[in-house]
This record gives C-alpha cells, sequence and structure tokens, in this order.
C-alpha cells in the first residue's frame, strides 16, 4: 500500500498533474487503535475496521486533521452512512415501489411531472432512473450536478465512500489524479476512496471543518450533501463515535 499511499500523496499535493498511472490496491498499512475504533463506531464491520482505518490515516495526515478527532467524526460517519458501513462503492438507484421513489426523489421535476403509472415504469429499473434525476435538465439551479450528456446520470451516479455524484465533481477528483473519469469510477480501491472523502470535505465543502469543530452535524450533512438526507442516522453515528473515544 505505501506505493499507493505514496502516490496519492504527492498527487493531492500538486495543484494539477499532468499524468499518472492507475493506483493499483496494495498491502494495509497500520492504523492508530483509536482511529480503528472510530471506524468500526461508525459502523464498519471489526473484520474490515483496520484497511478502512489505514486508508483514512494517510488520508487524515494528507490533508491536516490528524489531529481534528471532531472533524475526523464527522466525515467518518457521512462516509459510513452514504456508502452502509463501507459496504458498497456505487449508487444502486434501484427502488422497489412507486411511493419510495416519491419519498426519494419527489421534489425532481423529471419525476415531478411524471404520473404514478409512469413512475411505476422506474420501479426496479435503476439505470432509466438515474438517467432521469441526475440529468441537470430535471435538477433546480443550485443543485446540478455537470450531467449534460445521455447517460451521465447513471455513470456519474454516486461513487466511492462518499458517494460523490455527478460529472461535474467526478471529473474535477479525476483531473486531481492525473486519470480519466471512466478511470475513476471503475476503481475500487480504499485509499483512493479515503482521500476522495477527505479532499471533498477539506477542500471542496470549504465550511465542513469549521462546522464539525463545532461539531454541528446539521451544517455538516447539508455541506455534504446539500440538505438533511438521512440526518438522524448520521447523528446517531457521529454520537456512537464520540462515545467510543471521547471526542
Amino acid at each position: 500500500m505505501k506505493f499507493l499511499l505514496d502516490l496519492l500523496a504527492a498527487i493531492f499535493k500538486r495543484p494539477a498533474p499532468a499524468a499518472a498511472p492507475v493506483p493499483e490496491p496494495a498491502p494495509d498499512v497500520p492504523a492508530g487503535d483509536q482511529l480503528v475504533r472510530m471506524v468500526t463506531a461508525a459502523g464498519c464491520s471489526p473484520d474490515r475496521a483496520p484497511v478502512v482505518a489505514a486508508a483514512f490515516a494517510h488520508a487524515f495526515e494528507r490533508f491536516g486533521v490528524a489531529d481534528r478527532p471532531l472533524v475526523q467524526a464527522h466525515i467518518l460517519a457521512h462516509c459510513a452512512h452514504e456508502s452502509g458501513n463501507f459496504t458498497f462503492v456505487r449508487e444502486s438507484t434501484s427502488y422497489s415501489s412507486v411511493q419510495r421513489i416519491r419519498a426519494v426523489f419527489g421534489s425532481n421535476r423529471g419525476i415531478a411531472r411524471l404520473s404514478d403509472a409512469e413512475v411505476d415504469e422506474l420501479v426496479n429499473n435503476p439505470v432509466v432512473l438515474a438517467n432521469i434525476v441526475y440529468d441537470d435538465a430535471n435538477r433546480a439551479p443550485g443543485y446540478k450536478l455537470g450531467n449534460t450528456q445521455p447517460g451521465d446520470g447513471w455513470k456519474f451516479r454516486g461513487w466511492g465512500w462518499p458517494q460523490l455524484t455527478g460529472r461535474a465533481i467526478i471529473e474535477k477528483l479525476a483531473e486531481r489524479l492525473g486519470i480519466s473519469a471512466d478511470t475513476l469510477v471503475a476503481m475500487n480501491d480504499p485509499a483512493t476512496f479515503a482521500h476522495a472523502a477527505v479532499w471533498f470535505a477539506m477542500e471542496e465543502k470549504r465550511n465542513f471543518a469549521d462546522a464539525a469543530e463545532r461539531d454541528n452535524i446539521v451544517l455538516t450533512t447539508k455541506a455534504w450533501n446539500g440538505g438533511q438526507i438521512g440526518l438522524e442516522d448520521r447523528i446517531k453515528r457521529r454520537e456512537r463515535i464520540r462515545q467510543q473515544v471521547g471526542v
């Protein structure tokens, strides 16, 4: 894992890399016991926690939050919520009922204009659903994702532990890594997921760290996903982390 972590460290330190080889998965690097406990408290299974913690240990170090446990707690709580306890890295967009689709995407213009019979066609139809709800044409100003090409919604649906969504943010991260967006969304590497999450919190969401230091989960949730989706679950995860390590 040392090669990969050194590569990621160098990439994230420089503003605009020209090119870089696709990182290969590598062995784990030891993480401190506290970080392992934090990851476990966030919801990660104990057998996988050392791998996840090792990935985050280097990301926290590279982005200057190794000694900021509240910021770490908020990042881990959000990632655990978004990724189902660090178990999936691509959003499924598969929903089993009209009611559920309307509950999740009811304000989306593409869904709001459809009848229940038409929404029923989207039940268990994840590709078509993603291409509707994540298409910029169906999103309000301020919530656009850069998805302007056919198929962008599915291609750039939630990715990684932070569940980054949309062509714009994925291409921005891919450029920072010196790889293509297609290569990035196909990657399945803990170190990359962790670096993406901390990069997103610390560089893309400038108010995240300050809100986390004030332990304001409402503001960090808004920074993370633009609203309050899953707030109750995020609060529970953050509380478990705090109780486990006393932050």
